[in-house]
């Protein structure tokens, strides 16, 4: 037992040593060599590359065995007599079970014979070079590998007579070692990287061509290396891999612009020294690179340049440069960068001598002035006003929240609460609570949201029954010291954010293991070797495996020390539990490490200043030891006793699965500890049995990171929803869609009965991954959703067989070349477990990995070729008889075109039971247009619309206004005529092979006269997303919103959300609500925080007023025996403080009845506030976008539109002529053109005040007041 952790490490060494013996047991064997000079040059020349890597692998491997068969050795003699024998037999097991003797022997005599042939190589070298009247060469340390010396230096081995034209010329002194520059493919690094090879290496006239090349190879990383990939390293390729890489990194217009950019993104000054001549540093370096580009930007004046470089630092530093400036426009930038350094070392020998922190007052006070008792303050506490005391310790205004806004309104540096500067140039140090750029006086880490902070008492006497355990985000207690860290464990993620950032959230937290139960809870972790470039060797690193992080991490001051090389830099976001969000800088480095049996694996990850302050190690239970002992098995970390350990890295998801091999049924130790597999070796996890109490605290780290739907979207949404009929887009006719339709729509075919349509691609679409590797993990998850769910995973292969067995998908065996591009989309199921067919299932086709574009991206969206659903309402009600039905499976009866086919990807497994193992992946491909692809409605739409044009009837016309996606509306006058549409519309569909279902009409006749098979029950339904009863043919709209306990910003906005109101007819009930939600998205930032407590009842009060309203308005608009033309529609503006609102009514020729038409609201602007005229001149815009919605639907049904607004300004200032304000002038215009536009339709359009409603639907915010309403 003693020597059990030196077993496994030898018997690994021993079988990694036994590995390499065979696999380079071909070069023990005579090498052949050519007869022909230059193949023997060449031959010999590898095999002297080959026999030194071999050489110096094996003979590693036999250090490392022997290396820890002397710690054996060395803990043999400093053991006591008394256990050396027992020693002696543990020794004997390890020799026996590893046979590392043996090994090491057969080592020694394989190095011998690689030795031999390693000179007979260097003979034939030699013997080549003299032929061939090459610089004779003789390595300089046998057997050294081309990995640890990047040039290869050569003497003259066997000297020939110099001649007449050639003299050899000769080193007294063997010059050291040079290693060439790492170039990772930044194009900005090129000049300087090319300036050292071109100097050593290309012009060279010692180096044979394929030295070149191995060095070149050697020398290049990263993105850089993979430009060259595939371009055979030989003699004659030397030039094209050279040119290559000078197109790609070498475009000096495109560097120049780059250098440009960062010097715009280079971050400005603090007012410190110290940050001044650091942001001077990183000029000149931007300098340096322009220069290196053949452009000298030092002798040249550049207005651009001078002026950005001004703007990086503060006044107190370019004041007397400016002065200069202004005497000498033409200054350059040599000059000017000589002008900052002047004084910017002044400031740092001022700085360095009396300190950075005196400044003087503003008052003119006179400095013999004495200080008396009330000035003993300079400054005056920013909370409350007063004098007596510093802003940190205010006692007068306590709540955190409050300060943060006072913080605000002044625009305050929240470090310091200085107003000179913002928190990002602050040169005071961050929150030592949570990591923050703030000052802890207003840190929201160590207390819930409108809490008093309170000093605590000096000298706190514990309770009795105090609990020993930590609580997640409480500050530590006496014992430790560390404080709070805001990057630790508890508080982690990260996501790269090039143009978008995309937001975590912490689904759950675990509480802590109590103690009282013996066990503990342990986060997986092993050590593993990563690559140090400082002292080029491999170094051993804890990592943290953690699968609810979603990136891959390590330690920022791990990456300086270990000289990882920085390939770019980003901004980040990390999210933790408790709704803890930052923004932090991070670089991406590259990562070489070695697995347990040698293997080298390489990738990039992400850096962070701090991953976690650390946790506890296993405590082996003895039963645990036994356990491991009895397996032979020997964890990857050498802490195992409870020690406290720090991660450097931590692994995410993104290289989880690389890292971490998975066993259908892992292993678990007595205790309940679990082993998984690692590259590394085995690490152990999980919850586990001690065996007596802890004496630790136990550590509580429950993370799982879901992905949430963007904020955007929702907004979105709901501010879509509010704008149907009224956006500008909906008045305006887009040439350019028009022409892209009418392109497309000469790709789609009607052959053969089908309709056949391509992918409206982009030109990146040449830069599309398959998405593989994200694919296969994505099916892992499901199957072990699937394994848990059996019935779930019936339904999923049948609809899968069903869709095989119908075309729609088919099993794909190999690549078709002439495709436009491969890509797999991950799949999922959604259960409904009330419906006929319980389970949908759904295809991501906007997954992708960071950095790379999805299908969805390389696709044109085309969701302006859909019909606006408000449109379609509208239309619905100017019929007396309605007729609805859907297209069946509408999607899967569009065609792709063979070329698009391997774009629609996906795998799935023959049997679910099974792992996932390449033996059990199917590969299918759509045949059909599969829904999940954002296009796809639009694709549908157009293929449908190109098919109703080419028919040219009035009911493909009709068809193609009331088309919704694969819903359709049709309008009849009379029964009959509705029946009619009903036979006409099966029979053109069927042209195409679509059927038409589910046919529904508010006429009860109508539905009794359509077969049972093609009628959908009457009833209540949805109409567009509108309740619908077509018994008693009336919309409704309701009002349902849930009272929580909790409020959350995201909460809010999906309660506003649920009202689906397209039709705006319960628009001035939810005026007060949006209000109200303006006012807390400005107060509260983050999405997850919850609202304060006056908010949350104000809300709860608001919601409670129209809470369970229901909105009932008939469908048609006219009345019984009513003739419903040549009607004039009256729109009503009406504007406050607080809203913009417009409805529409219908007026008959005999004015009797006036129906509700439509209604919209919109919050008046808030960030620019304007007059009440201003707002009803808006109001008035409003309207006439709205009417001319309408009139768009039905425009042979109204002769007349009728503009009503109450406020004679507004209406004045559309009949002056004078010159308005700029604002007022462009209303103006807008509405002017469009009543021409109308007035060209033959619609006559008026503006009055006579007939306004008082407070439209501004002032309404009761469902009382609605229905009182006219």
């Amino acid at each position: 037992m003693a020597l059990y952790f030196y077993k496994k490490p030898i018997i690994a060494s021993a079988t990694a040593l036994a590995t390499l013996l065979q696999k380079y047991q071909c070069y023990g064997a005579n090498l052949e060599y050519p007869e022909n000079e230059e193949e023997l040059y060449e031959r010999a020349l590898a095999n002297v590359t080959l026999l030194s890597s071999a050489l110096s692998r094996i003979r590693t491997a036999v250090e490392t065995i022997q290396e820890r068969v002397d710690k054996i050795e060395n803990h043999y003699a400093n053991a006591k007599k008394t256990d050396q024998k027992e020693l002696i037999v543990e020794i004997q097991e390890i020799e026996k079970e590893s046979q590392y003797p043996q090994h090491l022997a057969s080592a020694e005599a394989f190095i011998h014979i690689l030795e031999a042939q390693l000179t007979e190589a260097k003979v034939n070298l030699a013997k080549a070079q003299r032929k061939l009247k090459l610089p004779s060469a003789n390595n300089d340390s046998e057997g050294s590998s081309t990995h640890n010396s990047n040039q290869t230096n050569w003497s003259q081995g066997n000297s020939e007579e110099p001649n007449s034209e050639s003299t050899s010329r000769m080193r007294s002194i063997k010059p050291p070692n040079i290693s060439l520059p790492k170039f990772y493919g930044s194009e900005e690094e090129f000049p300087e990287y090319w300036a050292v090879y071109d100097s050593l290496i290309h012009s060279s006239n010692d180096l044979s061509t394929i030295e070149k090349i191995v060095l070149l190879k050697d020398s290049l990383r990263g993105k850089a290396e993979r430009a060259i990939k595939g371009i055979q390293p030989i003699a004659k390729n030397y030039e094209w891999i050279v040119q290559t890489l000078k197109d790609k990194f070498g475009n000096r217009p495109v560097n120049r612009s780059k250098i440009i950019q960062k010097l715009f993104d280079l971050k400005a000054a603090a007012h410190n020294a110290k940050s001044c001549d650091d942001c001077l540093d990183s000029i000149k370096a931007l300098v340096n690179q322009m220069v290196s580009t053949d452009y000298d930007i030092r002798a040249n004046s550049e207005p651009m340049w001078t002026e950005t470089i001004i703007k990086k630092f503060p006044y107190t530093v370019i004041k007397d440069v400016l002065a200069k400036y202004q005497d000498d426009k033409n200054i350059t930038i040599g000059n000017l960068i000589t002008l900052l350094e002047k004084e910017i070392s002044s400031k740092l020998f001022v700085e360095t001598h009396w300190g950075s922190n005196r400044e003087y007052t503003k008052e003119t006070r006179s400095t013999n002035e004495p200080k008396t008792q009330n000035q003993r303050f300079t400054q005056t506490c920013v909370f409350c006003g007063r004098n007596n005391h510093h802003s940190a310790l205010c006692r007068t205004v306590t709540d955190i929240q409050k300060r943060r806004d006072i913080a605000k309104e002044k625009r305050l540096c929240w470090k310091c609460f200085n107003s000179n500067h913002s928190s990002n140039q602050c040169s005071k140090p961050s929150c030592p609570r949570c990591g923050q750029k703030h000052h802890q006086s207003i840190c929201l880490a160590s207390r819930p949201v409108g809490t008093n902070v309170r000093a605590p008492p000096a000298n706190p006497r514990p309770t009795r029954n105090e609990s020993n355990q930590q609580n997640y985000g409480s500050r530590p207690q006496q014992s430790d010291t560390r404080p709070y860290n805001r990057y630790s464990n508890d508080a982690r993620r990260t996501q790269q954010t090039n143009t978008q950032v995309t937001q975590v959230e912490q689904d759950y937290d675990r509480s802590a293991i109590d103690t009282s139960k013996n066990e503990q809870l342990i986060l997986m972790t092993a050590e593993g070797n990563l690559w140090n470039n400082r002292s080029e060797r491999f170094e051993k690193v804890l990592f943290f495996f953690d699968t609810g992080a979603q990136k891959t991490i390590i330690e920022e001051n791990l990456a300086n020390d270990f000289e990882l090389p920085k390939l770019s830099t980003e901004t980040c976001i990390m999210s933790g539990i408790g709704g803890h969000v930052e923004r932090f800088s991070s670089t991406t480095v590259p990562l070489k490490v070695q697995t347990a049996y040698g293997k080298e694996v390489r990738f990039t990850v992400q850096t962070k200043p701090v991953i976690t302050g650390g946790f506890s190690s296993v405590k082996l239970s003895q039963q645990d030891a036994n356990f491991l002992e009895q397996h032979q098995i020997c964890i990857a970390n050498s802490k195992f006793q409870g020690e406290q350990q720090v991660p450097k890295i931590l692994v995410g998801l993104d290289r989880y699965y690389d890292l971490v091999m998975e066993d259908e049924v892992p292993q678990s130790t007595p205790s309940g500890l679990r082993i998984a597999k690692t590259l590394f070796g085995p690490a152990i996890y999980g919850r586990g049995k001690l065996d007596s109490p802890a004496g630790s605290q136990p550590i509580s780290f429950g993370l799982t990171a879901i992905h949430e739907g963007s904020e955007s979207q929702m907004l979105e949404k709901l501010f879509e929803l509010e704008g149907l009929g009224i956006s500008s887009d909906d008045c305006a006719s887009d040439d350019k869609v028009q022409q892209y339709f009418e392109n497309y729509s000469n790709s789609i075919s009607f052959d053969n009965g089908y309709v056949t349509a391509p992918f409206p691609l982009k030109c990146n679409v040449a830069q599309l991954e398959d998405n593989y590797s994200v694919a296969i993990k994505r099916l892992a998850s499901l199957q072990n959703q699937l394994k848990m769910h059996s019935d779930q995973a019936f339904w999923y292969s049948k609809i899968l067989n069903d869709y095989e067995n119908q075309g729609i998908i088919e099993r794909v065996f190999e690549k078709d070349q002439d495709a436009v591009g491969t890509y797999y989309m991950p799949h999922s199921a959604v259960w409904r477990p009330h419906k006929a067919t319980p389970l949908r299932i759904v295809f991501d086709a906007s997954s992708k990995k960071r950095g790379q574009f999805s299908l969805n991206d390389v696709i044109h969206k085309g969701e302006s070729f859909v019909n606006k659903i408000h449109d379609i309402l509208i239309s619905s009600r100017f019929s007396k008889y309605l007729l609805l039905c859907d297209i069946e499976a509408a999607f899967t009866q569009i065609r792709l075109k063979d070329v698009h086919k391997d774009l629609c990807r996906f795998l799935w497994v023959k049997d679910t039971t099974k792992p996932i193992m390449r033996s059990n992946i199917i590969e299918y491909r759509f045949n059909r247009l599969p829904f999940g692809i954002t296009a796809s409605p639009s694709i549908l739409n157009m293929a449908l619309l190109a098919f109703l044009r080419s028919e040219g009837t009035e009911l493909s016309a009709e068809i193609s206004r009331n088309l919704y996606v694969d819903n359709i509306l049709l309008q009849a006058q009379t029964e009959r005529q509705a029946l009619q549409k009903y036979e006409e519309s099966k029979t053109l569909f069927s042209k195409i092979g679509m059927n038409l279902r589910e046919y529904i009409s508010n006429s009860n006749n109508v539905n009794m006269a359509i077969p049972k098979n093609d009628r959908a029950p009457s009833g209540g339904m949805k109409l567009l997303g509108v309740h619908y009863d077509t018994e008693n043919d009336r919309f409704t709209v309701k009002t349902n919103f849930e009272m929580k306990t909790t409020l959350t910003k995201r909460d809010i906005v999906s309660q506003i959300n649920s009202v689906y109101d397209p039709l705006g007819v319960v628009g001035p009930l939810l005026i007060g609500l949006k209000s109200l939600m303006r006012e807390i998205f400005i107060r509260h930032p983050s999405w997850d925080d919850r609202i304060s407590t006056e908010f949350h009842k104000k809300w709860n009060t608001l919601c409670a007023a129209v809470n369970n309203a229901e909105i009932t308005i008939p469908r048609v608009l006219s009345a019984e025996n009513k003739p419903l033309k040549d009607v004039c529609l009256w729109v009503f503006a009406d504007a406050s403080k607080e809203a913009i609102a417009t409805c529409s009514y219908i007026v008959f020729q005999d004015k009797t009845t006036s129906p509700l038409v439509s209604g919209k609201t919109k919050l008046s602007p808030k960030k620019t506030p304007q007059t009440i005229p201003r707002l009803e001149l808006l109001g008035i815009l409003i309207a006439l976008r709205l009417g001319c919605s309408i009139l768009r639907t039905n425009n042979y049904l109204i002769r007349e539109i009728a503009i009503v607004s109450d406020s004679e300004i507004a209406l004045c200032w559309l009949k002056s002529n004078r010159k308005l304000p700029l604002f007022v002038a462009n209303q103006r215009d807008r509405i002017t053109a469009l009543k021409a536009s109308l007035e060209d339709k033959k619609c006559n359009v008026q503006a009055r005040t006579r007939g306004h409603p008082r407070s439209l639907g501004a002032g309404l915010n009761t469902d009382s007041c609605l229905v009182r309403h006219p």
